[in-house]
């Protein structure tokens, strides 16, 4: 692939955390920008149009992985067209709470940029120095968080964002790890 994975059962001696790498991939399903060394994940999330790998307890280099299934604009056990995922229970209604819907949702509250369907990720992990917010059963639209565990540069089971959570539990503290909060979570 492009970017070959690394920290396969059989690589040459390329380090990790790497730009790129010419090793052949060992027992590996990738496609350029897939992930590393993952855990089984179900699916992945639509962010507008490309659905985000999503990458678990993985130290990664930029935009391959290594023992993936995830391939970059194809979540695992779903079948994505762009904006509208597929093969999902019918909606009655289009929830409430949400700014815009670029597709019409399907068991899922969704906005521009946020996920379908996904399960339970125990943490998110970082792509170069980015960490990818990974949404869970979640309300959310652009900005703003509604019960959701997951926000880019927040840690897992948190609930700040710079927009209002919504249907929160209240924490006792405002995470570590943060950079700026601009609303009382």
């Amino acid at each position: 692939t492009t970017g070959t994975p690394i920290n396969e059962t059989t690589p040459t001696t390329i380090p990790a955390n790497e730009t790129t790498a010419t090793a052949t991939p060992v027992n590996e399903t990738t496609a350029t920008g897939t992930p590393l060394n993952e855990t089984i994940i179900t699916e992945a999330s639509l962010n507008g149009t490309t659905a985000t790998p999503i990458l678990v307890n993985e130290t990664t280099a930029t935009g391959t992985s290594l023992n993936e299934t995830v391939i970059t604009g194809i979540p695992l056990n779903e079948t994505v067209t762009t904006g509208t995922p597929i093969n999902e229970t019918t909606p009655t209604t289009i929830p409430a709470n949400e700014t815009t819907a670029t597709a019409t949702p399907v068991n899922e509250t969704t906005a521009t940029g946020t996920p379908l369907n996904e399960t339970i990720i125990t943490e998110a992990s970082l792509n170069g120095t980015t960490a990818t917010p990974i949404l869970v059963n979640e309300t959310t639209a652009t900005g703003t968080s509604l019960n959701e565990t997951v926000i880019t540069g927040i840690p897992l089971n948190e609930t700040v964002t710079t927009g209002t959570p919504i249907n929160e539990t209240t924490p006792t503290t405002i995470p570590a790890n943060e950079t700026t909060a601009t609303a009382t979570p």
